[in-house]
């Protein structure tokens, strides 16, 4: 007898930020009241006493549970293949075996997973604002990026990711990801999909409409559901880009700026964050936010 053929890998190429699941079903046991059974069928419940919820199981359900396999970041991209499947071994004939009669070894089947595959977004600086803050305009302003852009919430509902150049041939990706409103860590208004795109980054900015009076209520939102979100992400706000600063006098605009940085610490314990003023729309002072990024990803 020939020996059984191992058949040839399966190679799935993915790009860098995927996240592969292995999804798999366990049985559950559904518990039904303990009234819908007669008494003799139960035993060691003390009908005798005041009674308690003890339940039987009455049948059993399928729910799905999930664990990670595989996350191809850039720190692991020079790693080995991930293998989230291994293919069976083939069986082993007569000869193999030292045998002269007909003996043999069964092959081992291989295994069967139900994968899911996720992309995440993966950048230098994720961008992070409440709706119409002016995200998509500073990404317009300072990248090749061109994300729509309009004077209503909501415009982006898509993750974008823009690359800022330098003189020295350095590069910086940004990445906008649509508004986010309070309770995205609970998911409302996609905010699972919308924050698993900046976990992965190395630094946050966020992106704040400073013509508000008291843009420190929104700072407080943003930092909140990203901690929320995963604890300790909020600590990679580096950096407040505080748009719309065309909008106030320059008197204004420091005391604002002033008030936001002893608010933000005295109202909410949020450490002290660098603040700069732009104006994305008309594209005044948008370099010094770029270069400022650019010293704290390279610092």
């Amino acid at each position: 007898m020939r020996n059984g053929k191992v058949g040839q890998d399966v190679v799935v190429r993915v790009p860098i930020g995927t996240e592969i699941k292995e999804i798999f079903e366990e049985e559950e046991a559904e518990f039904v009241m303990v009234e819908d059974y007669n008494e003799e069928d139960i035993v060691g419940f003390d009908f005798e006493g005041e009674g308690e919820e003890v339940g039987s199981p009455q049948e059993t359900v399928e729910t799905a549970s999930q664990r990670i396999l595989a996350d191809i970041s850039i720190s692991s991209a020079a790693d080995p293949p991930a293998i989230v499947a291994r293919g069976g071994r083939g069986g082993r004939g007569n000869f193999s075996l030292g045998s002269n009669n007909h003996h043999y070894e069964k092959g081992l089947p291989g295994e069967d997973r139900i994968l899911e595959i996720n992309l995440k977004t993966i950048a230098d600086v994720g961008l992070v604002g409440l709706p119409n803050a002016g995200k998509s305009s500073f990404l317009t302003a300072v990248s090749n990026a061109h994300p729509r852009v309009a004077p209503f919430p909501f415009t982006t509902m898509n993750p974008y990711v823009g690359v800022i150049e330098f003189q020295d041939q350095s590069r910086v990706t940004v990445a906008d990801i649509p508004g986010l409103i309070e309770g995205a860590h609970l998911n409302k208004g996609l905010g699972h999909q919308f924050l698993k795109h900046i976990v992965k980054s190395r630094i946050l900015a966020m992106v704040v409409d400073f013509s508000n009076p008291e843009p420190w209520r929104d700072i407080k939102v943003l930092w909140r559901e990203l901690d929320l979100f995963q604890e300790g992400l909020a600590n990679k706000c580096k950096l407040v880009i505080a748009n719309k600063a065309d909008l106030l006098d320059g008197p204004t605009l420091i005391a604002r700026i002033n008030d936001t940085t002893a608010n933000l610490y005295t109202l909410y314990n949020i450490p002290a964050i660098e603040i700069l003023p732009v104006s994305a729309l008309h594209g005044l002072a948008v370099t010094k936010v770029t270069a400022r990024l650019g010293q704290l990803i390279n610092s």
